[in-house]
């Protein structure tokens, strides 16, 4: 590449990174609050991010209002129950009194909820004891359309194809961030605030529901400039078809009782149970929620599935067989709202090429969301000054498991949050010089191995390296963990570290980018790696075949991680006691 030329610096008020739902809503916010705002992404905005990414045919956005069953405690009571522990309840606690604004805000925008007759369509989440979860056509794709509509009417610069590569920390706090673009250009951008909203981590899987671009980045950096994390080790992961394409099959289409068969048509499921286990127990426990969890009967499935899968023993696409040939017999014992949304399934797969009616779907599990990040508060301020979170880059509304129908919702509660609190704080935040700002930025570059030192010039190599972490996460770290899988991983990363401490000056924009990525990639599952395995228990989403049973005794407290200034820290602590020292 030519010389590095920092483009001298852009200012604003707040930074937001992050082009999905959490992102926006923060911008949005920020912008009716008064403040200066630029919204960065690394696509196009309404492409950027899981929100609008189209792999379901619905997505769940949970209320309390008078449609849906029970209250605000009993809302709050399940976020707490799902989470095993894990979350901050007063976090949860916000989430439920404010969810129904962000759906009357969002409704007030010109954004439509499905209905069935003159009522919310809607039905009873993962892990839910009340049904409170309204339904959007497409996933969050939606929200998203009446998102870009408000960004383009307040005038809110997009900053467009532009990668963060970290954030410049002075004196203990944000003071603004250093991007590359696409094309290679750089960019030192001075902000008094910082939102993350960067999207998750599951892009690091082989087997993904996530675009391309999700590559861990909120979290590493965060990591990377000091703000204390917790939750890495607690993901979500469910089924999916394999082939023509990728979908999200939904908990709601197993009352129908679908068979998991192999290439030959034979049951699969049963020879994975303990004795006094029954399949009917396996498929009424997984018609309760849609992600993996260790908490109940359904687990045998996605361990069946995934066991074959990384066996080898599949299909011609990669993939185990999900059959719902034999259902029309109980299509008739579906509720109103029920049969509506398998009428929805149906059609949706239709339209992507798969009509399951007639054929087996091939189905592998995939990683879907990440349940930790970040740790905010009731504000969605982090522990680092100026730098706040939403979406899943946050930690602390979720556990070891999410409530179905949450995810869309926090981006909304905590991207207004941020919004609004990144705002206030920058008008009192003093700014970095412009010299020391630059310093800052190129103190960064001089770290970089990709842009210093000669030779090793090979994008294929480091391509074959991405792969090679994508796929050993995919093997070893979704559904069945265990000590030998998480040695298995780090020798990757460690190779993976030493390829790129020595692969010297990045030829092209795009060799760099992906170098970037797999820096933070490498960064991600290597605290996702650690929580994982100083937690030797099951819980949640975290199932280690080696410790199969939770341990409130000795694991009922939250794993926390934190970069100090170089150094690392990480400790077991209960959450209420780190938020009184703290």
């Amino acid at each position: 590449m030519a010389a590095i030329q920092l483009i001298d610096a852009v200012e604003t008020d707040v930074l937001v990174i992050g082009g999905g739902g959490a992102g926006a809503r923060a911008a949005i916010e920020t912008a009716y609050s008064g403040a200066k705002v630029m919204l960065c992404a690394k696509n196009a905005v309404g492409r950027s991010g899981a929100t609008a990414y189209r792999i379901v045919e619905l997505a769940g956005f949970n209320v309390v209002n008078e449609s849906s069953e029970g209250g605000e405690d009993d809302y709050h009571r399940d976020m707490v129950k799902a989470a095993l522990g894990m979350c901050d309840p007063n976090v949860s606690r916000v989430v439920a009194s404010e969810a129904d604004n962000q759906r009357v805000y969002l409704e007030g925008l010109g954004m439509e909820f499905k209905h069935l007759g003159d009522e919310y369509l809607s039905f009873t989440g993962c892990f839910a004891t009340k049904r409170r979860t309204l339904i959007l056509e497409g996933h969050g794709h939606a929200i998203m359309q009446v998102m870009q509509q408000e960004l383009q009417r307040l005038d809110i610069p997009l900053y467009e194809d532009l990668m963060i590569v970290d954030l410049l920390v002075d004196d203990g706090r944000i003071t603004g961030a250093l991007g590359v673009y696409e094309s290679g250009e750089w960019l030192v951008i001075r902000a008094g605030a910082v939102v993350l909203g960067a999207g998750g981590a599951a892009g690091m899987f082989r087997l993904n529901m996530n675009p391309s671009e999700i590559t861990g980045d909120g979290y590493a950096l965060a990591y990377r400039a000091g703000a204390v994390m917790t939750n890495m080790e607690f993901m979500q992961f469910g089924l999916a078809t394999i082939h023509p394409n990728y979908n999200l099959i939904g908990n709601w289409l197993f009352p129908l009782r679908p068979m998991v068969c192999d290439a030959d048509g034979k049951e699969l499921i049963t020879q994975y149970l303990p004795e006094g286990i029954t399949l009917e127990d396996v498929y009424r426990d997984k018609e309760k929620h849609f992600p993996f969890t260790s908490r109940d009967h359904s687990r045998y499935i996605e361990i069946a599935v995934h066991t074959e899968v990384s066996a080898g023993r599949t299909g011609a696409n990669g993939g185990v067989y999900l059959d719902f040939r034999d259902v029309a017999q109980r299509e008739d014992t579906l509720s109103p709202h029920d049969r509506e949304v398998w009428e929805m399934a149906k059609s949706w797969l239709l339209s992507r090429d798969i009509d399951i009616t007639a054929t087996p779907a091939e189905v592998a599990v995939f990683a879907h969301a990440v349940n930790g990040g970040a740790l905010i508060d009731e504000t969605g301020v982090t522990s680092l000054a100026g730098l706040f979170a939403a979406g899943e880059n946050a930690a602390g509304p979720h556990g070891a498991d999410r409530l179905g129908g949450n995810m869309l919702v926090t981006s909304q509660v905590f991207g207004a949050k941020a919004g609004r609190g990144s705002a206030a704080y920058a008008k009192d935040a003093g700014a970095s010089t412009h010299a020391r700002l630059m310093e800052l930025a190129r103190g960064i570059i001089a770290t970089l191995p990709a842009l210093n030192g000669g030779g090793g010039n090979n994008l294929q190599k480091l391509a074959q390296a991405r792969t090679e972490v994508m796929d050993v996460l995919c093997r070893k770290m979704m559904v069945v963990r265990s000590e030998e899988g998480y040695r298995s991983c780090l020798q990757i990363l460690d190779r993976t570290r030493e390829l790129m401490a020595c692969i010297g000056a990045c030829d092209s924009p795009d060799m760099l980018r992906m170098f970037l990525e797999l820096r933070n990639m490498t960064e991600t599952a290597g605290l996702m790696l650690e929580a994982g395995s100083r937690r030797k228990e099951s819980r949640g989403g975290h199932y280690r075949t080696d410790f199969p049973q939770s341990n409130d005794q000795e694991y009922g407290k939250n794993y926390f991680l934190q970069n100090q200034q170089g150094t690392h820290r990480g400790w077991f602590q209960d959450m209420a006691d780190y938020r009184r020292q703290s």
